[in-house]
């Protein structure tokens, strides 16, 4: 079905809420409302042309939308599914990043065959509106997962969705997913706070970094209040890896005592060959 000519409710106009309402009426959504706790950015989104109401399509059964998009915090996804003015009949998903979590709330909620629980492999440091544009999810890969309760149809719509958006989804177990993502997404966010933090300890601004300290240390100014709420959920897995991050780090510096510089050289081919995957 796509999008054009239907009706969408975002709860959440940071960047990833305020990107996917640009681009909903950029593929030509008739209408799209919007939510957000601060009244700025939802006038924002307004002034901007990425919604059409500010209203809480989460509370506003009235509001007939197609779709019920949770672009919020994970934490609040939980509280979100709960409410009991939520639109019956439309379909919902989050964007929260895990996938695990919020399929077990919606069944527990008894709201199974509404959720498809999304997660863009797109995003920015930067958060709030200001950040959103309307092309965040042109080309980027979109891992759906769902309950068995969930209707094929169900499933279908949500992936015309995203392919109207030209994103590309694709489905995947939620426990497979919430794995990966330990390794792909969380371990690299957290590297990037330590790396950060020594380059803070040792004087280094930056202003003085190059490019390749810059790509490194992009992620350390991503908020910590989305993080810390995804870590809540996948923090042991995460410190185990990190554990791994530093067991390769001691080995490298002991190469690096021992001026064992070939076999700092041998690991670099060994990384190098694995990102040229």
């Amino acid at each position: 079905m796509g999008v054009a000519g239907r009706a969408f409710g975002i709860v959440g106009l940071g960047v990833m809420g305020g990107s996917l309402s640009r681009a909903l009426k950029h593929a030509g959504a008739e209408r799209v409302v919007g939510f957000s706790p601060d009244p700025a950015e939802t006038a924002a989104a307004i002034e901007a042309g990425a919604i059409d109401e500010g209203r809480d399509a989460a509370r506003d059964t009235s509001s007939g939308v197609d779709w019920w998009i949770l672009a919020t915090p994970l934490a609040a996804v939980e509280h979100l599914l709960a409410e009991p003015g939520t639109p019956p009949r439309a379909g919902i998903m989050d964007v929260a990043s895990l996938q695990g979590p919020p399929l077990a709330w919606a069944d527990h909620l008894g709201r199974a065959a509404e959720l498809i629980s999304v997660h863009p492999m797109v995003g920015s440091e930067r958060s709030g509106f200001e950040a959103s544009r309307d092309d965040l999810y042109v080309g980027g890969r979109v891992w759906l997962s769902a309950h068995d309760d969930a209707s094929q149809s169900l499933r279908d719509d949500a992936v015309s969705v995203w392919k109207a958006l030209d994103a590309k989804p694709e489905w995947i177990d939620a426990g497979e997913h919430d794995e990966r993502m330990v390794g792909a997404s969380h371990l690299p966010q957290v590297v990037a706070n330590a790396l950060a933090a020594v380059m803070a300890r040792r004087g280094v601004r930056p202003a003085d970094l190059g490019p390749g300290g810059r790509d490194m240390t992009r992620l350390a100014a991503s908020s910590p209040t989305m993080w810390t709420d995804l870590l809540a959920s996948s923090g042991g897995e995460v410190a185990t890896a990190l554990r791994s991050v530093a067991d390769e780090l001691a080995a490298l510096a002991e190469l690096l005592d021992q001026g064992e510089l070939g076999g700092l050289a041998a690991r670099m081919e060994q990384t190098r060959a694995w990102r040229r995957l």
